[in-house]
């Protein structure tokens, strides 16, 4: 004789009851994982782009330019479309060392002198140029905002959380915002 074997309706209802209140835990938990990831992948995408146009400077002995570009071929204004290392004048590039597609989020460059681009000479170091790239996420919360400092040198360091908010600072101390 089989004997057989169902939930009732009660253990249903509780196993259901379970499985909805872990849900509602570990999905914003996910969510954070996932921004901090996309985050991380731009700014990485970026320092590899910066170490890249320093490192060709030197071994090109020439101008090498990171600069933002839409269709992978000409320089524009607009960071968030994609950007490019290229050598050569921006209005003409000579080579064009790498093309580096858009991301989720936006990017900007603020640098002094004012520049839609940055430089790097066979020295290694910026022609002239600080700066700062920064990052928002597609939902502007600052908490994933991200920025990465260029000095003269050629050098970049990325901000940093120190007063531990959970907001990154700039390099005067003040936290990052999205506008």
């Amino acid at each position: 004789m089989l004997k057989k074997t169902a939930f009732t309706l009660y253990e249903l209802i509780i196993v259901l009851a379970i499985v909805s209140i872990l849900s509602a835990v570990a999905i914003p938990a996910c969510q954070s994982w996932i921004m901090q990831g996309r985050r991380d992948a731009v700014i990485y995408q970026l320092y590899h782009a910066l170490f890249l146009a320093r490192s060709s400077a030197i071994r090109y002995r020439a101008i090498v330019t990171i600069c933002p570009s839409r269709d992978g071929y000409d320089c524009d204004m607009i960071w968030n479309q994609g950007y490019m290392v290229i050598t050569g004048n921006p209005e003409r590039p000579e080579r064009i060392l790498k093309v580096f597609s858009p991301r989720s989020g936006t990017l900007s460059w603020h640098g002094y002198p004012q520049s839609p681009y940055l430089q790097m000479t066979a020295q290694g170091f910026t022609n002239h140029q600080n700066g700062t790239f920064y990052y928002c996420p597609a939902n502007q919360d600052p908490h994933f905002a991200k920025a990465l400092f260029v000095i003269q040198s050629g050098r970049v360091r990325l901000s940093q959380d120190k007063d531990h908010d959970g907001i990154d600072e700039d390099s005067e101390g003040k936290p990052l915002h999205c506008f």
